[in-house]
């Protein structure tokens, strides 16, 4: 009763700090400062490096931007591809920035984002967050089940996560398994 999942096409309509207000009154009826935790998973699918790292089949480049050579047929991208690398870079951007404006005005709500580990954590908000001492980036390893043919042709019985968070101790006892 306590936790509502909303899931939202960002691309359309970007989060704004007036759309998690309103979002907030629809679906917990209640007010921004009444909110514990707000967690953000933008799709991993521009992020992951699961098809190899950074080569013409990766929507990303060693450095995490959009690669320009993706999908790369007959000196022609696949500008679907770079597009919507291009549209999760603008959607992590707006949301992470409305959950900043959050904290700045409600110092005590938990926010975590997350996405595997791949090319996420070389967004440059993420990159940014990540240096300031009020967020973490922490790492944990949580997947029970594989796919040898998803995963390379060996069972890989982890899934390496990467965790954006705010509002969690600095201490070095708090770690993720």
């Amino acid at each position: 009763h306590r936790i509502h999942h909303v899931q939202l096409d960002l691309s359309q309509q970007p989060l704004s700090i007036s759309l998690l207000q309103e979002l907030v009154k629809r679906h917990l009826r209640c007010d921004l400062h009444e909110l514990y935790h707000v967690h953000f998973s933008p799709c991993c699918k521009s992020y992951s490096t699961a098809q190899g790292k950074y080569n013409t089949r990766s929507y990303r480049t060693h450095n995490g931007e959009p690669n320009p050579k993706v999908g790369m047929v007959k000196g022609k991208r696949n500008e679907f591809m770079y597009q919507y690398a291009i549209m999760w870079d603008a959607i992590v951007a707006a949301t992470l920035n409305t959950c900043v404006h959050l904290t700045r005005q409600h110092p005590d709500v938990l926010i975590t984002a997350e996405n595997p580990v791949g090319a996420w954590q070389l967004h440059p908000l993420v990159k940014q967050l990540q240096g300031s001492p009020e967020w973490r980036l922490l790492e944990v390893d949580y997947c029970k089940t594989t796919d040898a043919d998803l995963d390379g042709g060996k069972v890989f019985t982890q899934k390496p996560t990467h965790v954006l968070a705010y509002g969690v101790r600095g201490s070095s006892f708090f770690q993720l398994p």
